[in-house]
């Protein structure tokens, strides 16, 4: 069981470390944003990210070398998208542009995707996104000639990584003098 967590970043690298409760030889397994990154015997890792990027780092730890670190990932909240959309059955289309809003802003093209012969579904995963920010994502067609078709909305979404902090309750216990605190 992990008993602490410390993280250090420096430019784009993140240092964590770890510390456990286990004895024995213990293995560490190291996610990022809830997909598994690694496996190590030594209590620290570093991972590679984006700065001004919020990631989510976690790690689990266990005697079992056999564990099963995709089966057992913990929970992730990935701070990206992966958006899909279906062909335009117009012959004309060549490609598909991407357009990104953020808090009804201006939309913002994030990505052109040709067009595939033959290929039924398309997806594209979007960059990091940033928490307590409301997106929406729309799909336009764009002809041989350059001209563009409607826009269809792909997803409107309001990110939401960093959780809400517990409910607790309090009570002033008068026999003790003391205040008590209890989950809800």
């Amino acid at each position: 069981m992990i008993t602490s967590i410390a993280q250090v970043q420096i430019g784009s690298t993140v240092e964590v470390r770890v510390t456990s409760s286990l004895t024995g030889t213990i293995y560490y397994f190291w996610y990022l944003d809830g997909n598994f990154v690694a496996e190590t015997v030594d209590d620290s890792f570093a991972f590679y990210v984006t700065p001004g990027s919020q990631y989510q780092v976690g790690v689990l730890d266990s005697n079992d070398k056999n564990f099963d670190a995709l089966a057992n990932a913990p929970a992730g909240y990935p701070g990206t998208r992966m958006l899909f959309w279906i062909r335009s059955t117009d012959p004309l289309i060549a490609s598909y542009q991407l357009q990104q809003q953020e808090l009804g802003g201006e939309w913002v093209t994030i990505a052109t995707v040709p067009d595939v012969s033959g290929q039924w579904s398309y997806q594209f995963q979007t960059a990091q996104l940033l928490d307590l920010t409301e997106y929406e994502w729309q799909v336009i067609p764009i002809d041989l000639y350059g001209n563009a078709g409607t826009a269809v909305t792909l997803a409107e979404e309001i990110i939401v990584r960093i959780p809400d902090a517990p409910e607790f309750a309090f009570e002033f216990v008068q026999d003790v003098d003391q205040v008590m605190f209890s989950l809800s």
